[in-house]
């Protein structure tokens, strides 16, 4: 008994499931040569089962309107020859009169806003038509092949014209349209007499459309107001360069497809829309900046770009469409924002030296794992620094700023800097000091090579390695002290920097290792430049590194002490009172300058007020201070210094 319960049981959900399927489809009535069914505003004639050459299509039946037609309704009825449209109709088909090569006749409806794709495609005997002023678009090959059209008039609610719309209309000469069409797809007039007779260099249309190209320059200058550039350029195999004006809105479909010769484009800043195979196969287009404006991007947009080397999208973006930058071989670089949310599989297809820079944790990670395509971490640049942000924290890939002594940041965006990259600050000859903080555990090969200005450098306690020729080719770096956790040091990381002091504790690993490859090593307590062994926090609530204050002079720039607490260090005195003082008078700081570092201790328990007129006062004291509480009195800037002495 159990087992037929279980049989009925099954029968019984099958039932319910055919009963259901059947529901999801419309029934469908008949009236005389007409089918129709339901549809939301009232019936859709889906057939036309009648032979009449001349059709007047119901507005109803039983009362109820008819407001569509089905997709390829009258498609290849060869003998149609005139058809009415009544006004209850508010959507046509795809297709609906395609290849109705009879067809000369027709009226449209009012209330229809839009002539949808293919929808007089290869009327071949159609020679006039009204289009009413309700509709907005006219679709993708709507009339094309329609050789006997002579004339159309576009009425001011249409914005869009797709693509192909009239092409080869081989009789189309004359066209009216207003001035807000806005869109003119990739030859939509092609093959038209009309089009052929326009003789200006710059051909225009609607609202700023440039439809066509008929000069003959290697180097184009669009006219200003120019504000969509349709398929102007497409297959132009003589341009070299074209300069956009600020006006230009939308680069559309093929606007420079397979202009072969093309080397330079610039795109403005108020570009929102690169169109489907806008540069397909531009085999010279070298590079390519896309402003933050751009939002959309195209199908194909730069397929075949042959020796285009890297793509930055901006954050605007969040799709990326088939084969965007595929058979691109010489492209090397492709940045994709934390916007991006889409990426088509192909879009690099055939790309194949192509390194895809992300940033950790976007969703274009998920859809690159998902995808098995190979990816790396994204260069962002912030205060000169250009970095990549990784899981384990920030490296310095290249520093591009102006400082002369330079305090890199211990973190960048709430990562902390981990690694300072290869060749970060080669060649850079500005830059005489550099602090490298405690949260940099590697020094990549080159990184300090070839600085003519450098002279000091202070490493922080928690670097672990230091690579090849770190430190080559820099003559005027007089000292460099190696933290006791440095257990790897690439060939040649001093040479040939003549004259270098380089210190080491004597039982670190970091000594055995230098002595090794035949370096002289002193003793870390025979340099004067010491490591970075003093921690500080600003207000309690900003936390870096600082050299330890005590070599960092009396009277006198501070160097790195300077530019971290000030951000600068030029003009920026640093002076440390004893540890034994009790009170800072005025005349200790009659000498300084008008921006002024105080480094006080915690001995100290008066302070003058007189040190603080006429100048920018910082004082670095221990929390809890004398020092700290005369800050707060006089709103100074307080830094609290918290020494932590890490054994030798």
């Amino acid at each position: 008994m159990k087992k037929i319960g279980i049989i009925i049981s099954l029968i019984l959900s099958m039932f319910i499931f055919l009963a259901a399927g059947a529901q999801d489809t419309p029934e469908v009535f008949t009236f005389g040569d007409w089918e129709y069914q339901a549809n939301d505003t009232g019936w859709t004639i889906t057939a036309y089962k009648g032979n009449e050459n001349n059709i007047i299509i119901p507005d109803s039946f039983d009362g109820t309107p008819v407001t569509q037609l089905a997709d390829e309704l009258f498609t290849n009825y060869l003998s149609l020859e005139s058809v009415v449209i009544p006004g209850s109709v508010t959507a046509m088909g795809k297709n609906i009169f395609e290849g109705c090569s009879g067809l000369k006749d027709v009226s449209l409806s009012l209330n229809a806003k839009a002539i949808p794709e293919g929808a007089f495609k290869y009327c071949t005997s159609l020679e006039n038509i009204a289009i009413p002023t309700i509709v907005t678009s006219v679709g993708k090959e709507a009339f094309m092949d329609c050789v006997k059209l002579t004339s159309i008039t576009l009425p001011a609610n249409v914005a869009t014209v797709g693509e192909s719309a009239f092409d080869n209309c081989q009789s189309l000469r004359t066209v009216y349209v207003s001035r807000d069409l806005s869109t003119v797809n990739a030859n939509a007039f092609r093959g038209t007499p009309w089009l052929n007779d326009q003789t200006d260099e710059f051909v225009m249309l609607g609202r700023g459309i440039l439809l066509r190209y008929n000069g003959n320059d290697r180097h184009v200058d669009i006219p200003y107001g120019t504000v969509y550039i349709a398929n102007a350029f497409d297959g132009n195999n003589v341009i070299e360069s074209v300069t956009l004006p600020e006006t230009v809105q939308k680069i559309m479909h093929r606007a420079f497809a397979d202009a072969v010769n093309l080397s330079s484009v610039n795109i403005p800043e108020y570009v929102s829309n690169i169109g489907t195979a806008a540069f397909l196969n531009c085999r010279r287009l070298v590079t390519v900046e896309l402003p933050g404006s751009v939002k959309t991007l195209g199908a194909n947009a730069f397929s075949g770009c042959e020796i285009l080397s890297s793509l930055d999208l901006p954050g605007s973006v969040k799709s990326i469409p088939q084969g965007f930058a595929a058979n691109c071989p010489a492209l090397t670089e492709l940045r994709i924002p934390a916007s991006v949310i889409k990426i088509h599989k192909s879009f690099v297809k055939n790309s194949t030296n192509v390194e895809i820079q992300i940033v950790p944790g976007s969703p274009a990670e998920e859809i690159l794992q998902g995808y098995e395509i190979p990816y790396t971490y994204t260069l962002l640049e912030q205060d000169g620094y250009y970095y990549r942000a990784e899981e384990e924290g920030v490296s310095i890939v290249r520093y591009a700023g102006m400082l002369y002594d330079v305090v890199i940041p211990s973190e960048i965006n709430g990562l902390p800097v981990v690694s300072i990259g290869t060749a970060a600050f080669q060649n850079n000859q500005t830059v005489r000091s550099v602090f490298v903080p405690l949260t940099v555990r590697s020094i990549g090969d080159w990184a300090f090579s070839y600085m003519e200005s450098l002279e000091t450098v202070s490493l922080g306690l928690g670097l672990e390695s230091i690579g090849a020729n770190a430190f080559t080719g820099s003559p005027h770096l007089w000292e460099v002290s190696v933290p006791r956790g440095v257990t790897s040091i690439g060939d040649s990381a001093f040479e040939p920097a003549a004259g270098t002091k380089i210190c080491a504790d004597d039982s670190s690993a970091a000594a055995g290792i230098l002595a090794s490859m035949g370096y002289t090593v002193s003793s870390a307590d025979q340099c004067s430049v010491t490591f970075n062994n003093a921690q500080w926090a600003v207000s309690g609530e900003q936390t870096g590194v600082l050299c330890d204050c005590s070599v960092c002079g009396g009277f006198g720039t501070g160097g790195a002490l300077a530019a971290a607490v000030t951000g600068q260090a030029d003009n920026v005195d640093v002076i440390r009172i004893p540890d034994d003082m009790t009170s800072v008078t005025a005349n200790l700081v009659v000498n300084a300058g008008t921006e002024l570092v105080l480094v006080i201790p915690g001995t100290v328990t008066e302070i003058d007020p007189a040190i603080l007129y006429g100048r920018t006062v910082t004082i670095v004291g221990e929390s809890g201070s004398a020092a700290e509480a005369f800050a707060r009195e006089h709103s100074v800037k307080f830094i609290v210094r918290i020494s932590t002495w890490l054994g030798k």
